[in-house]
């Protein structure tokens, strides 16, 4: 199906199931359509190539992130959180920072959390911060007891990890 299937929703998600077996015979798919003009394919095959090599998968990801939308937005962004740099910072931070709100959004705080947790430059750091609390201004209040707990987590450790001057930063502005 991933190699013959005219439908590209059908063949992205066929690329995708075929990533999570971590199976380097696939290896040769991945590389095929990682250039594919289908956002949703080449992100498939991204999310594959990350599995198999991932430094190979992060620099596609710095190479894609630029004009990269939908699924392959999705994957390179991800794969720089999580693999990423501070150099990647800005790259990062436009792509949480332009997500619509959503759950998925919400699922990406966490990895954008420890993406933060990499940052030393202390202003990028609370840019990131002021991102979050961006995201989370547009949470209803009804949802906003369940989010707040998490946040409060990651904000925690985020203010262990860097120190008095990120924890009063993240305490004067996460009321």
């Amino acid at each position: 199906i991933a190699n013959t299937d005219g439908n590209r929703k059908v063949k992205a998600k066929a690329i995708e199931l075929l990533s999570y077996t971590e199976d380097n015979r696939y290896m040769p798919l991945f590389q095929k359509y990682i250039n594919d003009s289908s956002y949703s394919i080449a992100g498939a095959a991204l999310l594959g190539l990350n599995t198999l090599d991932p430094e190979n998968a992060l620099t596609r990801s710095r190479k894609f992130i630029s004009d990269a939308k939908d699924k392959l937005a999705e994957v390179a962004g991800s794969t720089l959180m999580e693999k990423g740099t501070e150099e990647d910072f800005d790259f990062v931070e436009k792509s949480y920072a332009n997500m619509p709100s959503s759950q998925q959004k919400f699922n990406a705080t966490a990895s954008f959390c420890v993406y933060l947790g990499k940052i030393n430059d202390t202003q990028k750091l609370k840019q990131g911060i002021d991102d979050i609390i961006d995201f989370r201004a547009g949470i209803s209040d009804t949802n906003r007891a369940i989010t707040d707990s998490v946040i409060t987590v990651f904000f925690t450790q985020l203010g262990k990890l860097k120190g008095a001057e990120i924890a009063d930063y993240i305490k004067n502005v996460f009321q």
